[in-house]
């Protein structure tokens, strides 16, 4: 199995299980642990600070970016809308060159089926991405 595959099985086996029930325990509730959601999805690779350095990456040749430089190198701004299309993954995005994290709207809508589906994935999605906010250094 080619070396980014089995990295994105391995974090899609090690962390899927987690986010899964995570959402099934918080999908309605205001305490939502956006941190732990980071942590069992993001965090073996960019770190818990967004820092990169997680135990994942050195696994992986490419760099890890750090998240918490992203406002910084967008001008002052966060991209959250990138950010998005980045982790959702089912669109392909020609300026983020090939991918090696996992495709987190195939797999966090592959938990769900039915209607609503697709609103649990963006939950989860923007949950992410609403901790990532957080983790911006000036």
């Amino acid at each position: 199995m080619h070396r980014s595959r089995f990295c994105r099985y391995l974090a899609s086996l090690i962390f899927g299980a987690a986010t899964i029930g995570m959402l099934s325990t918080f999908a309605g509730a205001s305490d939502f642990d956006r941190a732990a959601l980071y942590r069992s999805n993001c965090a073996a690779c960019h770190g818990v600070t967004g820092m990169g350095g997680g135990p994942v990456a050195s696994t992986i040749i490419v760099p890890m970016p750090q998240l918490a430089t992203l406002s910084q190198r967008y001008g002052g701004e966060f991209p959250a809308d990138y950010v998005v299309q980045v982790i959702d993954g089912r669109r392909t995005l020609p300026a983020h060159g090939s991918r090696i994290m996992p495709v987190w709207g195939s797999f966090f809508d592959s938990g769900h089926t039915g209607e609503g589906a697709e609103t649990s994935t963006r939950f989860l999605i923007d949950a992410i991405v609403e901790h990532i906010k957080t983790l911006q250094i000036e």
